[in-house]
């Protein structure tokens, strides 16, 4: 199954027969069987499409996801064919006071192991080569994996300001990951810290784009749960904020983006902006990610498969069962 990411202005989808096609003016660009796609995701301006595919995306159960210029979702169409269950978000309403602390500390715990992972993940290439830089990386390693620990044993404190607590342990946590990966160069030459929409560098916008497509995958995996995506554990509930969504993502993004970003870094150099080519490489890497397989529960297992079972395991947790984040291994 496939999710497919169009960043063309001027491109046009259609439908032929089962068949999605994406056109540019009058050349093909490429064709996909519906019965191979999960979502598709448009992340510019003047990209049209039929009312006809519209609605084989809807009786599919096809996700269409659109996104401004600053990589916000502005739209989710999803037919009504959801995999909404009342009773699971009835559940998610009454439960979310007495069961927010204990799973935003888990996805955070989760964060922190992954950024760990990043970082070991690296820093085998730079063992034998230059042994200053692989000390940095495993000083940093060791942080993240103290202050992972320390978050995880605090996580059921019922402190009235728990959330102050954990996002503390959250910002030191990625203080010291981008420091490391600015001093190494890993996130290009350029990169000096991370910045978020505004950003004009072209490691930060690579970032962002990365986490646009991202939050694609972890919508629709936590749409197929039921749950409400506006009401999180963590991030504040603001009008239009898919708080749930922000949530969720967070022990993703370590591995599936920045990972996949620092990996482009030699591309990285050689540009100022982030052009179409890159854009394309970072959706490739991203895809190719989430296609690969991993260790779940001693079998391996495709990533967006894990994605989904760790949404069905979040939801799981509001009836009375434990949430814990899938770590990656490097």
């Amino acid at each position: 199954m496939r999710h497919l990411t169009v960043i063309n202005a001027g491109s046009h989808l259609k439908l032929d027969g089962s068949l999605l096609l994406i056109m540019e003016g009058s050349d093909l660009v490429k064709e996909v069987p519906l019965n191979r796609v999960k979502s598709v995701t448009v992340l510019n301006r003047g990209v049209s499409l039929t009312s006809n595919l519209v609605q084989s995306f809807s009786d599919r159960g096809i996700r269409l996801f659109i996104q401004d210029f600053r990589k916000r979702h502005t739209a989710c169409i999803s037919g009504t064919h959801q995999h909404a269950v009342v009773a699971i978000r009835k559940k998610q309403f009454e439960m979310i006071e007495s069961k927010s602390e204990s799973i935003a500390s888990s996805i955070i715990y989760g964060k922190l192991r992954n950024q760990r992972a990043v970082l070991l993940y690296f820093s085998k290439y730079f063992q034998n080569e230059n042994i200053k830089k692989y000390e940095e990386l495993k000083k940093t390693s060791e942080e993240l994996l103290m202050l992972s620990n320390r978050l995880l044993d605090s996580r059921n404190s019922q402190e009235p300001d728990w959330r102050n607590r954990v996002l503390g342990y959250e910002g030191r946590g990625a203080a010291s990951y981008w420091r490391t990966i600015s001093n190494l160069e890993l996130g290009g030459n350029s990169f000096k810290s991370r910045t978020g929409r505004a950003a004009i560098d072209i490691t930060n916008q690579a970032l962002n784009l990365g986490y646009a497509i991202l939050e694609s995958y972890v919508w629709n995996a936590l749409s197929n749960t039921g749950m409400e995506i506006y009401a999180g554990f963590l991030h504040t509930d603001r009008p239009g904020k898919p708080s749930m969504v922000v949530d969720f993502m967070e022990e993703y993004r370590p591995w599936v983006v920045d990972r996949s970003v620092m990996k482009l870094r030699a591309e990285l150099n050689k540009k100022k902006q982030l052009d179409d080519s890159l854009k394309k490489s970072i959706i490739e890497e991203i895809h190719k990610t989430f296609l690969k397989k991993y260790h779940y529960k001693k079998q391996k297992v495709k990533l967006e498969s894990i994605l989904q079972k760790q949404a069905y395991r979040l939801a799981g947790s509001l009836f009375d069962k434990e949430y814990k984040p899938y770590i990656f291994k490097w």
